[in-house]
This record gives structure tokens, sequence and C-alpha cells, in this order.
């Protein structure tokens, strides 16, 4: 950022935008009826839908499964947070200090170890339905073609879609996601 004449130019350098997206045609495959919805899925409710798609795919006659999970700490924040019912998991800075960063007022509170046991649980029985390769990123290669083998696709940057998309050349595989 450059700052003269009184005012910040400048973008920022780093910029996250993460999303779940589903492939409707799995779920459809797999008689999911009731497709997550942003405003009252829940974990629980993931996992059940990720059960419910893993195993040989009645339409295609390949291994499909439910569920993959961005390897990193994104989604195991989300899911303290989420069984911590409160939103504690991680430092939350005073308004007032800005971006300053102001050390003194910051503060931390952490999720109990009952918050941190149920999401490392959660992530233990989510692995049964995920691609063997989830660990080191491995798995969602064909998640936008046709070729498809993944339900739902959590916590990814979306970085992959667009050049997924465009070098397949087919963008009406678009029609069979949600966002």
């Amino acid at each position: 950022n450059i700052y003269t004449d009184g005012n910040y130019y400048g973008l920022p350098k780093l910029g996250y935008t993460f999303m779940h997206l589903y492939n409707k045609q799995i779920l459809d495959d797999f008689g999911v009826t009731d497709y997550p919805d942003i405003n009252d899925c829940t974990w629980e409710k993931i996992l059940e839908i990720a059960k419910q798609c893993t195993g040989v795919n009645p339409r295609t006659g390949k291994q499909t499964y439910g569920l993959f999970v961005n390897k990193g700490t994104t989604t195991f924040i989300e899911l303290c947070n989420y069984f911590a019912k409160d939103g504690s998991f991680y430092s939350k800075w005073d308004v007032d200090s800005g971006f300053t960063g102001d050390i003194g007022k910051m503060e931390i509170t952490i999720a109990g170890n009952e918050a941190i046991k149920k999401a490392l649980n959660w992530l233990k029985e989510a692995a049964n339905y995920m691609p063997a390769g989830w660990l080191t990123g491995e798995g969602t290669e064909n998640f936008f073609t046709e070729d498809s083998d993944v339900a739902m696709w959590m916590d990814t940057d979306g970085a992959g879609m667009p050049k997924a998309l465009f070098d397949n050349g087919d963008l009406e595989l678009l029609s069979n996601y949600i966002f």
C-alpha cells in the first residue's frame, strides 16, 4: 500500500475466500434430495451426506467419495468454533485497535478440550469418506470434469476452479455445482 496526500492506495497482497462446493450430479446419483444449505447445514449433516455418497456410484459404476476437505487449518478452526458453540476458538482483536495489532487489546480465548476433541473426531470419521490422498492435497483432480468422483469439497479457495473449467472447455459443467 502507498500512503500519499492523506489517502491509502493499493490492493491487498493476500486474500482468501473459502467456499463449500457440492456436485449436484453426484448428490442426485446417490439419492440426496436435501441439498446442503449454507443457512442451516451442520457439520453433522455434511458427514451424513458424505457417508451416503461414498461407494460405487450407481450411475457411473465408479468409486465415489462423499467429501474432500482441504488439508490445512481452516476447516479445523471452523470445526472447533462450531463445537465450541460460541465462536471462541481463535484470538479476537478489539475494534479500537484497528489494523495496528495492538497486542494489549488482543483477547485470546481457546475452545475447551472438548471442542478440540470433537473437531478431531469429526475429521477422523470424515476421513472414511474422502480419497486416500486428502492429507497431501490429492483427490480433487477431476472435480470440475465429467469424471468427478467427489460429491462435496469443503473449504476450497476455488483457485483451481477456473483453470479446470476453462481447460476442459465445458462451462456448462457449472450447472452441476452448488457454490
